[in-house]
């Protein structure tokens, strides 16, 4: 194990999970957001989520020799555990549809970014450059995880500052997992990593369809005064 390149890319992971709060600021940075904005940035939350998983998180998987049919089990796995979530939440909870979508979200980004500050570190050990460019790449996805937490929480009410809490969480997770991977660097191999991360795109594409798109149009269309 090569300690100097762990602790760089511990530090890079750090750096990047920190680009989560960026997505907060852009949505908390307005006094009065309305609900149209409230619904576009939802819906480009939704597309966001998407766009990584179908072109950071299910190639990664095919990187590292994930074969096709359990690609399409981890991810019917991913968005099984959305639809039995969403199932229990209606039955079991007095929160309101957005709430549990807002929570949902914060939890599918959350799970993400365990496995995803591990890919960090893991991938900094094998090549500081590569570790780099990971870093980079992951940090700027990271900012619209980040709106997508908080424009899904205000949209259903929650404050700027319960908001920034969900955020800080999903960053805090990113961080956890990169120092798993400092403590033992192969506790995670690549293979179990993409398993993960394909687990979290099925979460996400869920999310994406199921909560944050039909949430986002019904915002879009709904005529309110602007949320504080």
């Amino acid at each position: 194990m090569n300690t100097a390149n762990a602790l760089i890319g511990f530090w890079l992971a750090i750096a990047a999970a920190s680009a989560t709060l960026i997505g907060w600021a852009i949505v908390a940075g307005r006094k009065k957001i309305s609900e149209k904005a409230i619904g576009v940035a939802l819906i480009i939350a939704a597309l966001a989520m998407l766009y990584v998983s179908f072109t950071q998180l299910i190639p990664q998987a095919f990187d590292n020799d994930l074969s096709n049919i359990d690609l399409i089990i981890w991810l019917g796995l991913g968005f099984f555990i959305v639809v039995l979530l969403r199932y229990l939440g209606d039955s079991f909870s007095d929160l309101d549809s957005l709430k549990s979508s807002a929570l949902l979200v914060a939890a599918a980004v959350t799970a993400h970014n365990l496995p995803e500050g591990a890919a960090t570190i893991a991938t900094t050990v094998q090549d500081l450059s590569a570790g780099i460019t990971t870093s980079i790449a992951i940090a700027i996805h990271n900012i619209p995880e980040g709106l997508a937490i908080a424009a899904a929480a205000l949209a259903a009410g929650f404050t700027k500052k319960k908001a920034l809490i969900f955020v800080l969480v999903a960053a805090a997770a990113e961080m956890l997992g990169s120092l798993v991977v400092l403590v033992d660097v192969q506790v995670l191999n690549q293979l179990v990593i993409a398993k993960l991360l394909t687990v979290v795109a099925g979460i996400m594409i869920a999310l994406s369809v199921i909560e944050l798109l039909p949430h986002g149009y019904a915002q879009f269309r709904t005529k309110g005064e602007p949320t504080h």
